[in-house]
């Protein structure tokens, strides 16, 4: 909707690289099972593919290779989960009913220099940015890029 093209607008007129992680349209229940826990994290995938859908400036990537060559060249992609969270075995990913979380472990294992986050403040790890939206990405310009 209008909300998702105000933050892809935004997020194009930043101009970092970025790797997008995002919750699913409705919230995910906490998985009593591997299948529940897998349906969860192909429900971020779907809210992934209809972000991108609309907008040819964004891509859908899903493997380690694909977000890094993305980042490489200046691409900004949305984050699929299942195949990176079902395949860590040393770092388990967290569920998908916890889409900060599961950002937060993402961004870890990517080496992320920064975290900005749309949730609530009390469900944000000490450390991330709190964007109430997208207006506030303009106040990650007075920050080193890195």
């Amino acid at each position: 909707g209008a909300a998702a093209a105000t933050w892809r607008d935004a997020l194009v007129a930043l101009g970092r690289r970025a790797e997008i992680a995002l919750a699913a349209v409705t919230p995910v229940p906490p998985p009593r099972t591997e299948a529940a826990r897998r349906i969860g994290l192909l429900a971020i995938e779907q809210a992934a593919w209809a972000f991108c859908e609309a907008d040819d400036r964004f891509s859908v990537a899903a493997t380690r290779t694909e977000i890094d060559w993305a980042l490489k060249h200046g691409r900004l992609t949305v984050w699929a989960p299942s195949h990176l969270a079902t395949a860590a075995l040393r770092h388990p990913a967290p569920d998908p009913d916890a889409p900060v979380a599961l950002a937060v472990w993402l961004a870890q294992e990517l080496g992320a220099e920064m975290l900005a986050a749309t949730a609530v403040p009390a469900d944000l790890p000490a450390g991330v940015r709190h964007l109430a939206g997208p207006r506030d990405l303009a106040s990650l310009d007075q920050e080193d890029p890195g």
